[in-house]
């Protein structure tokens, strides 16, 4: 074992305690006040002994993992759990969790999307291969047989089926990169009962499969950085990582952004392999720019217009946070806008809409912006963002955590569409055009109350279980361990969960949803760092 003391891991740890301490000091103001006072001196020093405790706390935590990773009943045997075996087991611990709400979770924007297909009319704010897999099966299946629950039972049913091979995908590279028996059980055991992953797998959401799609891309990208050489000769590692590079840009609008940088930072790190192996290295990205490149286009140009989606993007959808940050000032500081920045405002957005401002959603004010007018000139729109800002920065500072806390602070309690009888943690309902059949009554009730209750958001136990906070902290803690250790392979495609992460911040509201990634990735980043070493060079 390294030495016990470390100052290069004590000033590491110091400073991502700052930022972990501000996560929890700041987080509990906003969460229980919805609003934050930077200039009340209790909370710098909330702020002050939150760092303390976390730095300490993070100091012996990676000393411990240190320790653990140097001992060998991690790797213990050449045994590898069967892949049907592993789909086995998380499809028998979600059955139980789809009858509780049969035919499956249909909610969020499932209807949205089910309506295009029955319509014949679509856009882009949905991803449209998704749209066509869900609403054409529930719409397909309610005209041969009648029946909507049919098609949403038969879409929960092939979701839950990729999940789970994705998963058991996931488990089968990562023991074939560090044979583990222990971390195989571990995966599997908590792909299959961490609830959140449980209830997500029978709710009708693209993000499902996304996250799926994202964590398999992170994996070749990892694999990529620990032996650039050796991966760029594997051809079925090339096409994997095309692939999944693609799904990951079509299933959500975000995912295009991750794919497409972390698909530039790879090439720009095999470039410096061409000496030893150019030949090798522009093959594989003649493959990679085949599958991707070729498909992609063909998906937003001529498939696109068969089903006539002019518009690819929703402005509204990426000024989230510039519009809730003026709506505050223009909700508690009306009469410091000047009449003409105020007029103009309320061109973008009615007045009448303005009075139904949230702290914590913009749905519906970004869904009544003039976005004909922001088209006309982008630029006066960021001016009067900017004139109203240089009068009130902290406001747009308390506007932007507030829009957020719900997603990064561990002990929130998700209540982002502040309902008046209910919180608002999952949508646990099945909307129209389903009907609600559940076969498991006290199952039902305990998700319902979970996912319904404010009351049942608190407690030690939500925390670790249910928390996108807590998953998202675990992330930060494990990700900085590998920064301050070497552990260069998961540092470089970490950065798929960074540049995620940084998209959803300015995304309209904090959803548990959004975040399913850091859920699904705890037992992929522990098995990648214990599988990781200083051969995966990023630099």
């Amino acid at each position: 074992m390294k030495r016990f003391f470390s100052v290069r891991k004590l000033i590491i740890a110091l400073f991502t305690g700052i930022f972990v301490g501000f996560m929890f000091a700041a987080g509990k103001v906003l969460d229980t006040t919805d609003s934050i006072i930077f200039t009340d001196r209790a909370l710098y020093i909330r702020w002050l002994f939150s760092s303390l405790l976390a730095a300490i706390t993070l100091y012996f935590l990676w000393t411990g993992f240190e320790y653990i990773s140097e001992k060998q009943f991690l790797k213990r045997g050449k045994y590898k759990i069967p892949f049907i075996a592993r789909v086995g087991v998380m499809l028998g611990a979600w059955v139980p969790v789809w009858l509780s709400i049969f035919p499956g979770a249909f909610a969020y924007d499932a209807y949205d999307q089910w309506k295009m297909v029955a319509e014949g009319s679509y856009t882009a704010h949905h991803p449209l291969l998704h749209t066509i897999f869900l609403g054409g099966l529930v719409e397909g299946m309610h005209r041969i047989t009648g029946s909507y629950n049919f098609g949403i039972a038969l879409y929960t049913g092939i979701q839950m089926l990729v999940l789970a091979v994705i998963f058991s995908l996931i488990i089968g590279k990562l023991n074939d990169l560090f044979n583990s028996t222990l971390l195989q059980v571990f995966a599997l055991l908590f792909f299959a009962f961490e609830p959140v992953i449980g209830l997500f797998s029978v709710s009708a959401i693209k993000d499902t499969l996304f996250c799926g799609a994202e964590m398999l891309f992170f994996l070749y990208i990892f694999e990529f950085f620990s032996n650039r050489e050796g991966f760029l000769n594997n051809p079925k590692k090339v096409v994997g990582l095309a692939v999944t590079g693609l799904f990951t840009m079509i299933l959500r609008n975000n995912g295009f952004y991750i794919a497409v940088i972390m698909l530039a930072v790879v090439f720009i790190a095999s470039v410096k392999c061409f000496k030893s192996i150019f030949m090798t290295s522009v093959k594989s990205w003649i493959i990679i720019f085949s599958i991707i490149i070729v498909p992609f286009a063909i998906y937003t140009g001529p498939v696109y217009s068969a089903f006539m989606i002019s518009e690819p993007t929703e402005y509204a959808e990426y000024l989230s946070v510039p519009i809730q940050q003026m709506a505050r000032v223009y909700k508690y500081d009306y009469e410091s806008i000047s009449i003409e920045d105020r007029n103009l405002f309320e061109k973008y957005i009615s007045p009448e809409v303005l009075e139904t401002y949230k702290p914590t959603v913009s749905d519906n004010l970004k869904s009544n912006f003039n976005a004909e007018l922001f088209k006309e000139d982008p630029l006066k729109f960021v001016k009067l963002w900017a004139s109203i800002g240089k009068k009130h920065p902290m406001t747009y500072v308390s506007s932007f955590l507030l829009g957020t806390v719900d997603g990064w602070y561990p002990g929130a309690v998700i209540d982002g569409y502040k309902f008046e009888d209910k919180s608002s943690y999952f949508d646990y309902r099945v909307a129209t055009p389903g009907t609600e059949d559940s076969k498991i009554g006290w199952l039902h009730e305990i998700f319902r109350r979970i996912a319904f209750d404010a009351d049942a958001q608190k407690g030690l136990g939500f925390l670790l279980l249910f928390s996108p906070g807590w998953y998202l902290l675990c992330f930060i803690v494990l990700w900085v361990y590998g920064l301050s250790h070497g552990k260069r392979a998961f540092v470089g495609a970490g950065f798929v969960h960074v540049l995620h992460y940084m998209t959803i911040l300015l995304g309209p509201m904090a959803l548990v949803r959004y975040e399913l990634n850091f859920f699904y990735g705890i037992p992929v980043f522990i098995w990648c760092l214990a599988a990781d070493n200083k051969q995966g060079r990023i630099d």
